[in-house]
C-alpha cells in the first residue's frame, strides 16, 4: 500500500533565492521533496531548488501570463501518486516546523476519514490529496479543480502560518502589480477583481475585460511590448486623444500613469470605479 508522501509545492522566478531558502531550510526535514516550476532565465535560485528537491522534480519553463498552467506543470510529471499531500506555497510564505508536527497530521487524518480533497488558508488553496486528474486553472487568481472530495477552509495561526508581502513591498508596488496581471493574455481573470463594489460581475466583467484586451491590442499596434517596460514607454511618449481614451477606460492604467510618468503618489488602493483620477 502506497504510503503518502509530503510535497512543497510552487512556481518561482530569478532574483528569489533569498526568500526560497527562507521557506524551504526550516522545514526541508519534513518533506519527501520539492516539485516546482522555474520560469527562465535561471539563476542561483534555480540551483538551490536542484539542491534540495529530494525525490521532486524542478521543472523549467518560459513564464507565458499562465499560472494555472505553471502550476499543472509541476502536477503532472509522474512524481506524486495518489493520496499524496501537496503542500501548495508562494515564495512569500511561511510554514512552521511547528506545523508539521501540530497541524499536518490532523489535517491528514482529517482529509481521510471525512474525504476532504482540498485544505484552503483564508480562502487561499494551501492543502491538496493528489489525483491523477487534479488540475490548476486561471491567471493571476489560481484555483484548482478535480480535487479529490470536499474543500473547506481553515484560519490558521500565525505561529503556523504567515506571509512576508508586507515586509518586503512598498507602499506603491499595487500599481504595477495591477498593471502587469493587466497585461497578461486573453483569459486572465484579474479584470474580475474587485468588481463585486460596483455593481453586478458578470455583467461589468465582459465590458471591462473587452476594453483591457483593445489596449493591449493597441499597444501592440504601437510597437510596444506587452510588459512594464513597453506600458511605460508607450505612456511617456506622445498621448494621442485614443491612448487617453483607453487610459481613462481603468483605473489600472490610470493609476500606472499617474504614478509612473507624473510621480503622482496621492494615487488611491482602491477597486471602486468612483475612485478613478483620469488624466
Amino acid at each position: 500500500m502506497h504510503k503518502p508522501k509530503i510535497w512543497l509545492c510552487g512556481i518561482t522566478s530569478a532574483g528569489k533565492t533569498d526568500h526560497l531558502k527562507a521557506l524551504i531550510e526550516p522545514i526541508g526535514e519534513h518533506l519527501n521533496g520539492l516539485q516546482w516550476c522555474f520560469h527562465y532565465p535561471t539563476d542561483d535560485g534555480a540551483q538551490y531548488l536542484e539542491d534540495n528537491k529530494g525525490e521532486g522534480k524542478i521543472i523549467y519553463s518560459n513564464f507565458n501570463g499562465r499560472h494555472g498552467f505553471s502550476m499543472t506543470q509541476y502536477l503532472w510529471q509522474g512524481t506524486m501518486k495518489d493520496g499524496d499531500i501537496l503542500l501548495v506555497q508562494d515564495d512569500l510564505e511561511r510554514i512552521s516546523p511547528q506545523f508539521f508536527y501540530e497541524k499536518l497530521p490532523q489535517f491528514i487524518e482529517l482529509m481521510n476519514e471525512a474525504d476532504v480533497g482540498l485544505i484552503a488558508n483564508y480562502g487561499k488553496g494551501f492543502i491538496y490529496r493528489y489525483n491523477e486528474q487534479l488540475e490548476f486553472r486561471g491567471s493571476p487568481h489560481w484555483y484548482a479543480i478535480n480535487h479529490s472530495g470536499r474543500a473547506i477552509n481553515v484560519e490558521l495561526e500565525k505561529r503556523y502560518f504567515w506571509n512576508v508581502r508586507n515586509e518586503v513591498r512598498g507602499e506603491f508596488q499595487w500599481v504595477g502589480h495591477y498593471a502587469k496581471y493587466f497585461l497578461y493574455p486573453a483569459g486572465s481573470n484579474h479584470a474580475l477583481l474587485g468588481l463585486e463594489i460596483n455593481g453586478d460581475p458578470q455583467k461589468l466583467f465582459p465590458v471591462r475585460e473587452a476594453k483591457r484586451l483593445e489596449f493591449r491590442q493597441e499597444m501592440l499596434s504601437r510597437g510596444f511590448s506587452l510588459t512594464l517596460d513597453g506600458l511605460t514607454q508607450m505612456m511617456k511618449g506622445p498621448i494621442d486623444e485614443k491612448l487617453r481614451e483607453l487610459v481613462n477606460s481603468d483605473k489600472v492604467w490610470c493609476d500606472y500613469y499617474r504614478y509612473t510618468v507624473l510621480n503622482d503618489q496621492t494615487v488611491i488602493h482602491s477597486h471602486k470605479f468612483e475612485d478613478i483620477n483620469k488624466i
